[in-house]
């Protein structure tokens, strides 16, 4: 399954701290322990911010300004990108194939949902929603 084989990717690449998430029958492997958590969300907010990807979002923002979902839609290509490229820049994915990109984001996922009570983590999540105009209004 993709959790398996984002795990085995992680452990390949030493990102994985072997620690686990969730209760029931079947156990989560974390593949981004918290350090490299927070350097994702830091690489991701510095990437987010340049002028190039603010005058992309602003542009994103103004075709789809009807809905919030629209925004989302529409944010999907240059999230996929730029995530992309900061998962796979960190070892956390082996290539920038969309399949490995969507595991990737959803093992950085996984870890936020298990490390988002930490202020440190928290933050850094706030940071980039903020350049991602996505932040709770």
């Amino acid at each position: 399954n993709g959790a398996t084989n984002g795990a085995t990717n992680g452990v390949a690449n030493g990102v994985t701290n072997g620690g686990y998430h969730g209760k029931g029958k079947e156990e989560v492997k974390l593949v981004v322990e918290k350090e490299l958590l927070i350097q994702v969300q830091q690489k991701l907010k510095e990437k987010y911010s340049s002028a190039q990807h603010q005058r992309k979002i602003s542009g994103i923002m103004e075709k789809s300004s009807a809905s919030k979902s629209s925004y989302m839609k529409a944010l999907e290509p240059l999230r996929m990108e730029v995530e992309g490229s900061v998962l796979f820049s960190l070892g956390i994915i082996d290539d920038l194939q969309p399949k490995s990109v969507e595991t990737g984001r959803k093992d950085v996922e996984k870890s936020l949902k298990k490390f988002r009570s930490l202020p440190e983590v928290s933050d850094c999540e706030q940071e980039v929603l903020k350049v991602l105009h996505l932040e709770a209004t």
